[in-house]
């Protein structure tokens, strides 16, 4: 196994695991303070008794404490995860998508006379269809590795060959 995919492979799972990893530490130092803080308010009761009610309190606190600075971290981690599986299945539909066949184009000319001949049914049908680009319109074949990419696209999405 290479050092680059046992790093960057699955960047998204290692978050969420590093945020859950940070806030069960800052639990348990929360829970070690409280406990400090008791013990504390029992070698020095006179001085320091009410350590023994911010002892529960430092550790209610310092749980929500661990679980809202966990968040923002564990979200950033599922995010990635969902950006990488909604890539996956675009790759998956650029290849699997075959481009729909488009009827040749109509050669005759036609003036805009014959729009006044046509009957006014076939005006209605025709201004009803919107016009929408065909599949082709939207691609390109990679020259290099043959893969489909969007017109958006400057390069391909497969080997990286420029448009």
């Amino acid at each position: 196994m290479d050092w680059e995919s046992m790093l960057f492979d699955n960047v998204g799972r290692k978050i969420q695991n590093v945020a859950k990893g940070i806030m069960c530490l800052d639990i348990i130092a929360s829970f070690l303070g409280g406990i400090a803080m008791f013990f504390v308010a029992l070698i020095n009761f006179e001085e320091l008794w009410y350590y023994i009610l911010l002892a529960p309190v430092t550790v209610i606190i310092g749980c929500v404490a661990a679980w809202l600075s966990a968040l923002p971290i564990y979200g950033f981690g599922r995010l990635i995860e969902n950006t990488e599986d909604i890539c996956d299945q675009n790759r998956v539909l650029m290849k699997n998508t075959a481009p729909q066949s488009t009827p040749a184009p109509d050669k005759t000319v036609t003036s805009q006379k014959n729009e006044y001949f046509k009957k006014p049914e076939e005006v209605k049908k025709a201004a009803a269809k919107p016009k929408v680009n065909s599949y082709e319109d939207k691609i390109w074949v990679c020259g290099r590795c043959g893969s489909k990419n969007l017109s958006t696209n400057e390069s391909c999405w497969s080997c990286a060959n420029p448009k």
